[in-house]
């Protein structure tokens, strides 16, 4: 199990998973668990995550209501100038989309350099969308798990 996961009090002394209230759902605010450590705690699906199984995603909120857990969105945080241009954006949203969002099925992420610029997508199994607001312009509203639970 989890070092990470015992550390921040998410498995009780049994090993059974409770995240922090998002709505009906459960968040996790990590950064050092991996995908198949999530896994065998049970917050995420039990299935063969292949190569992208040490991937460690920064936070998850995960709706495990029924038999088989569903992660509903994932953010990753990146240094203070990590989005600074439109290439490394794209690079940061292809690798989340990529690396995170399609193994875990998820079609909802956020990705943001420390409060400076977030960016939010749109992931289907072949592409990604930035979400944009009512005005065509990127939403770019903050997101921070660790302050929402």
């Amino acid at each position: 199990m989890s070092e990470e996961l015992r550390q921040k009090g998410y498995l009780d002394k049994r090993g059974k998973a409770n995240g922090d209230p998002v709505g009906a759902y459960e968040g996790f605010n990590i950064g050092a668990t991996t995908i198949d450590q999530l896994r065998r705690a049970s917050i995420i699906p039990d299935r063969d995550y292949g190569r992208f199984k040490k991937n460690k995603p920064d936070g998850i909120v995960v709706d495990r209501r029924s038999s088989a857990p569903e992660v509903k969105f994932l953010v990753e945080y990146k240094d203070i100038g990590g989005l600074d241009s439109e290439s490394r954006k794209k690079y940061f949203l292809d690798k989340v989309a990529e690396e995170y969002c399609r193994p875990l099925l998820c079609s909802f992420a956020a990705v943001s350099d420390s409060h400076h610029r977030t960016s939010w997508i749109f992931v289907t199994d072949r592409d990604w969308e930035e979400i944009r607001r009512e005005d065509d312009y990127p939403l770019d509203t903050r997101t921070d798990l660790a302050s929402t639970m």
